[in-house]
C-alpha cells in the first residue's frame, strides 16, 4: 500500500501521516456542466488530467452522492473509499474501473448492488459492511479474485447462498451481526479462508469446514452456543478462537488438539473448570476466561510458557496455584473481582505490566516487588487493605496506581519513590494525612482522595505542578488553601460534600474549568469568581445561597452552573 501512496492519492485529510500530498476529495452537482463532477476541499473542481494520475480517491461522510460517470475513465484507480456515502448513486460506468482492487461501500445504506460491480474481474478487497441488504447480492460471485469480503452489520441478510464456493480465492470473510442461522456446506470448499467472522445466531457449523485448512482465526461470540462444535477442533492451523457471550458450560479435551492456538477468548460463558488438556496449548498467548463460574486454576496452568495476557476476572477464584509464578512471561494478569484473600511473593512475574486484583478479599499485600521492575499498573482497589508495604516504593515504573475503597490509614514514605505515578487513587480510605512526601510525584496528574478523614487540603499537593484532577470530596474540610488555586494545568477540582463556608478571592486564579463546590456552607461567591472565565462548569447545589447569589450564578454560568 505504501507503493501506492507515493504516486499520489486524492484522499481525507487524515491520511497526512503517510503523504503531504493528501487532500479532501467531494463530489457535488455542477450546474453549469450539469453534471456531477470531483470537487477539492475548497470546491475547486478537480481538472480530468489530475484526476487520472491518481490509483485511490476517498469520497466519505457525504450525503446524497452521485459519482460521475467520468468515473470509468481513471485506468489506474486502484482502491475507490466511498464509506458513509448515504444515497449513494453509482453509475454503469464503474465497470470500466478494471485495475481497482479495492472497493469500500460500508456504511451507504445500500439495499442492491448494481451487476456492473460484478465486472471488476480485478477486485481483491470489497466492504459492504452496515448497509440493508435482504438478500446476498449475488453478482458478487464472479469476482473470482476476491480475497476479501466484508458483510457484517447487514442485519436484514439471513441467507449465504450456496454456491459461495465460486470465491474461491477469499481468504477473509466477515459475516458478523447478520440474520443468518446455517451456513451452506459449500463453505468448506474456500479451502483459501484464514479469518472467518461468523459472531450472529449460528449454533451449529456443517462438518464441511472440517476442509478449512488454512483457517487461522475464527470468531463465533454472542451466537448462544451451548457446546463448542466439534468441527473447530479440526482446524489445526487456528491460531485465534474467539468464543465469548455463549452459554457453553465446559470445555471439550479435544481443546488440546489445537496446538497452533495463540488466543482463546471464552470470556462471558457458563464453565466452571480447565480442562487437563488444555495444557497441550504451548504456544497460547492470551486466555481470556473472564465472567465464567470458575472456582480453581488447575497447576498446569504454569505450562503455558509463552503466555502474555491471562484474565481471570468476574469469577469465584478463592486461591492461586503455586505455578502460577511460571509464567515469566506474562505480561497483564486480571484477578479482580473473585474471592481471593491472599496473593503472596511467590509470584515474581519480571516482565509483568498490569496487575489486576481489585474487588477481592486481601487484608494484606506480601509482596516482594523488586521483581516487577517493568510494573506499570497496579490496581488493588476494594480489598480489605490496613496498610501498605514499604516495598511498594521499589515500583519505580508504576504509572497508575488504585488503592480506593480499603481500610488504609497511612502511607510509608517509600511512596515518594514512585516518580512515573499519573494516577494516585486513594479514595474511601481512612487517611486524615499524606504522610510521604507527594511532591517527589512531579509526574502526578490524578489525585483522589475523596471519602476520607482529611480536617483540611494537605499543602504540599500545591506542588506537584502537573496534576489536573484533585478530588477531596466527602471530607471535613473547612478551608481552601490559596496555593491550590495556582496550580496551572489543574482542568477539575472536586471539593463537594465538606464544610466549606468561605472561598478566598486567590479563586480568581484558578485555572480549573469543573468547579465542585456541592453540599457547604457557602452563603456567597467572592465577586471575583464571576470574572474567571477559565471556569466552565460550576456546582454548588446544596450550599445556603440566597436567591440573588443564585441569580447571578445563573446569569453568569446559565445551565453549566448546578445549585437544585
Amino acid at each position: 500500500m505504501q507503493q501506492v501512496f507515493k504516486r499520489g492519492i486524492i484522499g481525507l485529510i487524515f491520511f497526512i501521516n503517510f503523504t503531504t500530498y493528501a487532500q479532501r476529495l467531494k463530489v457535488k452537482y455542477d450546474t453549469d456542466l450539469r453534471k456531477s463532477v470531483f470537487t477539492y476541499k475548497n470546491g475547486e473542481t478537480v481538472p480530468f488530467s489530475e484526476l487520472i494520475k491518481y490509483e485511490e480517491i476517498i469520497v466519505r461522510h457525504t450525503r446524497h452522492v452521485t459519482l460521475p460517470k467520468s468515473i470509468g475513465l481513471l485506468k489506474n484507480l486502484k482502491v475507490l473509499n466511498l464509506g458513509y456515502c448515504k444515497n449513494l448513486t453509482i453509475p454503469k460506468e464503474i465497470e470500466q474501473l478494471t485495475q481497482l482492487q479495492e472497493l469500500n461501500l460500508s456504511n451507504c445504506k445500500l439495499t442492491k448492488l448494481p451487476s456492473e460491480i460484478g465486472r471488476l474481474k480485478n477486485l481483491r478487497v470489497l466492504n459492504l459492511a452496515s448497509n440493508k441488504f435482504e438478500k446476498f447480492p449475488v453478482t458478487l460471485l464472479k469476482l473470482t479474485k476476491l480475497e476479501e469480503l466484508y458483510l457484517q452489520s447487514n442485519r436484514y441478510l439471513s441467507k449465504i447462498p450456496n454456491d459461495i464456493n465460486k470465491l474461491s480465492n477469499l481468504k477473509v470473510l466477515n459475516i458478523n451481526n447478520i440474520g443468518c442461522s446455517s451456513l451452506p456446506i459449500q463453505i468448506g470448499a474456500l479451502a483459501k479462508l484464514e479469518k472467518l467472522y461468523l459472531a450472529n445466531p449460528l449454533r451449529k457449523l456443517p462438518e464441511e469446514m472440517a476442509n478449512l485448512k488454512n483457517l487461522r482465526r475464527l470468531v463465533m461470540s454472542g451466537n448462544s452456543l451451548k457446546h463448542i462444535p466439534l468441527v473447530i477442533f479440526k482446524l489445526k492451523k487456528l491460531e485465534y478462537l474467539h468464543l465469548s457471550l455463549n452459554y457453553i458450560e465446559s470445555i471439550p479435551p479435544e481443546i488440546g488438539e489445537l496446538t497452533a492456538l495463540r488466543v482463546l477468548k471464552l470470556r462471558r460463558n457458563k464453565i466452571t473448570h480447565i480442562p487437563y488438556e488444555i495444557r497441550q496449548l504451548k504456544n497460547l498467548e492470551e486466555l481470556d476466561l473472564m465472567s465464567n463460574k470458575i472456582r480453581y486454576i488447575p497447576s498446569w496452568i504454569g505450562r503455558f510458557s509463552e503466555l502474555r495476557i491471562l484474565n481471570l476476572k468476574y469469577n469465584d477464584i478463592q486461591e492461586l496455584p503455586l505455578e502460577l509464578g511460571k509464567l515469566q512471561k506474562l505480561e497483564k494478569l486480571f484477578l479482580g473481582y473473585n474471592e481471593l484473600s491472599y496473593f503472596g511473593s511467590i509470584y515474581q512475574f519480571k516482565n509483568l505490566r498490569v496487575l489486576d486484583l481489585s474487588h477481592n478479599h486481601l487484608i494484606r499485600l506480601s509482596l516482594v516487588m523488586y521483581p516487577l521492575k517493568h510494573l506499570r499498573s497496579l490496581n488493588v482497589s476494594h480489598n480489605k487493605l490496613l496498610e501498605i508495604p514499604a516495598d511498594l516504593g521499589q515500583l519505580t515504573s508504576l504509572k497508575y496506581l488504585q488503592l480506593q475503597s480499603n481500610q488504609i490509614k497511612s502511607l510509608p514514605p517509600e511512596m515518594a519513590l514512585l516518580t512515573h505515578l499519573t494516577l494516585l487513587n486513594l479514595y474511601d480510605n481512612q487517611l486524615q494525612s499524606i504522610t510521604f512526601d507527594i511532591s517527589k510525584l512531579r509526574m502526578l496528574e490524578a489525585l483522589k482522595l475523596g471519602h476520607n478523614k482529611f480536617e483540611k487540603v494537605p499543602l504540599i499537593i500545591a506542588k506537584l505542578r502537573q496534576l489536573r484532577t484533585l478530588e477531596l470530596r466527602n471530607n471535613q474540610i473547612q478551608e481552601i488553601p490559596k496555593e491550590i488555586f495556582e496550580l496551572t494545568y489543574l482542568n477539575t477540582l472536586d471539593l463537594s460534600n465538606n464544610q466549606i463556608q468561605k472561598l478566598s478571592p486567590a479563586i480568581a486564579n484558578t485555572k480549573a474549568y469543573d468547579l465542585k463546590l456541592a453540599n457547604n456552607q457557602l452563603k456567597k461567591l467572592p465577586a471575583v469568581l464571576y470574572k474567571n472565565y477559565s471556569i466552565d462548569r460550576i456546582d454548588l447545589h446544596g450550599n445556603p445561597l440566597s436567591k440573588k447569589q443564585k441569580a447571578m450564578i445563573k446569569k453568569r454560568w446559565g445551565n453549566r452552573a448546578s445549585l437544585n
